[in-house]
């Protein structure tokens, strides 16, 4: 499996920036409770208003996948409510990362492994956690995404 980024580019509804900012981390929790291969998302806003959400996937199938079946997702569901237009969802294959993708669902060197609790039992982490419980254990807000690193006190 080659690991698949996806970028949907939008206009948001006017007055619902900072509620699309607020209620993404419950979005992106929900996202990864039901589709465990996304391993990191980044939300971001163009110099001419436009946002495009770039999220990593382990697989093409899997992110294809999840694009078909998303809106089951009451969370997702109600967030896309804050989106005023489309402009697309176009997929691409990473050829290569600097740093190299890993999550808890890859192993160092972005190959897929058994069922991804490894890593996160070695950072301490359990898959169903929340974002929030994860930095309170004092780990990288990047932890399930591309790298995983405690934050050294």
């Amino acid at each position: 499996m080659t690991t698949t980024v996806e970028f949907a580019r939008f206009t948001v509804r006017a007055g619902a920036e900072e509620k699309l900012v607020a209620d993404r981390p419950a979005m992106l929790a929900a996202l990864r409770a039901r589709f465990p291969a996304c391993l990191a998302a980044y939300l971001t806003r163009e110099d001419d208003g436009t946002w495009v959400d770039v999220l990593v996937w382990r697989s093409r199938p899997e992110a294809e996948e999840a694009a078909a079946q998303i809106t089951t997702v009451p969370e997702c569901a109600a967030w896309f409510q804050l989106i005023a237009e489309s402009g697309g969802l176009r997929h691409a294959t990473v050829l290569d990362a600097w740093p190299p993708l890993t999550s808890p669902l890859t192993d160092r060197g972005g190959e897929p492994t058994g069922a991804g609790a490894t890593d996160f039992a070695e950072v301490g982490v359990s898959p169903s956690q929340s974002e929030a419980e994860i930095q309170e254990i004092g780990l990288s807000s990047l932890a399930r995404g591309p790298d995983i690193k405690k934050i050294e006190s």
